[in-house]
C-alpha cells in the first residue's frame, strides 16, 4: 500500500553497520523484507551471531519515522485499484507484520486510512508472524470470510509464504523485477497496481 521499504532498508542497514553487520540497503531488503521487528532481531542473531541491543528496533523506527513523515507516498496506482475493489462490493482489510499503531500512522500520512477504517490486523495480535499463516487466518476470521475465498496482495517472500500456508490466493507485487522468488513461493506475479482489478476479475 505504501512505499516505505527503501527508507526503512536504508535506516536498517545504517544501524546494523554500527553493530558490525555491513549490508547494503538492497541486501537488508533481501534478508528482512516482510519480517517483524522481533523476527529481524532474531534472524540477525541466528544467521550472523550478533545480539542486538534491546532498543535496536526503537532506534531504527525513530530514524524511519522522521523520514516517512515527509516523504512517504502510496504505491503508484494503489488508490485507483482500491477504488475499483470497493465499488465492486468486495471487502478490504490490512494484514501486516507492522504493529497496528504504525500501520494507522502510515495510512494516515498517505491518506489511505479511510479505505480500511478499523479493518487493520497485525502480527502482534497472533502467536507467530509471517512467514507463518497466523495473521492472514486471523484477518479472515475477523472479516468472516473463509480463507479459500481470500486474495492476498503481497510484496515480500515471507508474506507470500504465509498467505499460501493459509490457503489463500496470492498476488505477488514486484514492480522492479525480482518476482521469481515470489512466483516460486506460489504467487501470481504482477508489476503494476493498476492490474489488480483485472486480476480479480473486476
Amino acid at each position: 500500500l505504501v512505499d516505505s521499504e527503501p527508507i526503512a532498508n536504508q535506516a536498517l542497514a545504517e544501524l546494523l553497520s554500527t553493530h558490525g553487520l555491513v549490508l547494503s540497503p538492497g541486501e537488508a531488503e533481501f534478508h528482512f523484507k516482510g519480517l517483524s521487528g522481533p523476527d529481524t532481531v532474531a534472524k540477525v542473531r541466528t544467521d550472523w551471531g550478533i545480539t542486538l541491543p534491546l532498543d535496536f528496533i526503537s532506534r531504527v523506527e525513530a530514524v524511519v519515522w522522521g523520514l516517512l513523515e515527509v516523504s512517504l507516498k502510496p504505491v503508484p496506482g494503489v488508490e485507483q485499484a482500491i477504488s475499483v475493489v470497493i465499488r465492486s462490493g468486495s471487502a478490504l482489510c490490512v494484514a501486516s507484520s507492522t504493529p497496528l499503531d504504525y500501520v494507522k500512522r502510515k495510512l494516515t500520512i498517505t491518506g489511505l486510512l479511510s479505505h480500511f477504517e478499523d479493518r487493520l490486523y497485525s502480527a502482534d495480535e497472533v502467536p507467530r508472524g509471517k512467514p507463518h499463516p497466523d495473521v492472514f487466518l486471523y484477518a479472515a476470521a475477523q472479516m468472516g470470510v473463509a480463507p479459500a475465498r481470500c486474495v492476498v496482495v503481497e510484496d515480500s517472500l515471507p508474506g507470500v509464504q504465509g498467505a499460501v500456508a493459509a490457503g489463500m490466493r496470492v498476488l505477488g507485487y514486484a514492480s522492479e523485477g525480482g518476482g521469481a522468488a515470489l512466483r516460486t513461493a506460489g504467487a501470481e506475479v504482477f508489476g503494476d497496481m493498476a492490474d489488480v482489478p483485472g486480476l480479480l476479475g473486476l
